[in-house]
C-alpha cells in the first residue's frame, strides 16, 4: 500500500544532484556566487551590520529579487499558459513573511531558478518544487 501512496518523480536530474548534495553547505554557498550582480554583495554588508532583523531584511530583498527573476523566466517560458505567473504571484502573497525572508526560501529559489535556466523544458517541474 505504501507504493500506491508514494510519489513518482519523473525528473532525471535528481540523480545528478544526489551526487552534489552530500554536502548541504555547498548549495547554500553556491547561490550567492551567481547572485553577485552589483546589488547583491553590497546589500548584505550594509544591512547585515544593523542587527538580526537587518539580516532577515537582507534575505527578504534578495528573495524578492530572485522571485522576480523567476517570474520573468516563467513569463517567457509559459506564454501559452498566461495564468501561471499570476498564480505564482498569489502564492507568494499568501506565504508567511518569515518564510519569505528566510535563508531556506533563498536556497530553494536559487536552486529552482538555476535548474529552470539550465533545463527550460522542465520548468513546470521546478514550479511545482517551489510550491
Amino acid at each position: 500500500m505504501a507504493t500506491d501512496d508514494s510519489i513518482i518523480v519523473l525528473d532525471d536530474d535528481d540523480e545528478d544532484e544526489a551526487a552534489a548534495q552530500p554536502g548541504p553547505s555547498h548549495p547554500a554557498s553556491s547561490p550567492p556566487s551567481p547572485g553577485p550582480e552589483t546589488p547583491g554583495p553590497s546589500e548584505p554588508h550594509g544591512v547585515g551590520g544593523t542587527g538580526n532583523s537587518g539580516g532577515k531584511k537582507c534575505y527578504k530583498l534578495e528573495n524578492e529579487k530572485l522571485f522576480e527573476e523567476f517570474l520573468e523566466l516563467c513569463k517567457t517560458q509559459t506564454s501559452d499558459h498566461p495564468e501561471v505567473v499570476p498564480f505564482l504571484y498569489k502564492q507568494q502573497q499568501r506565504a508567511q513573511s518569515l518564510f519569505l525572508a528566510s535563508a531556506e526560501f533563498c536556497n530553494i529559489l536559487s536552486r529552482v531558478l538555476s535548474r529552470a535556466r539550465n533545463r527550460p523544458a522542465k520548468l513546470y517541474v521546478y514550479i511545482n518544487e517551489l510550491l
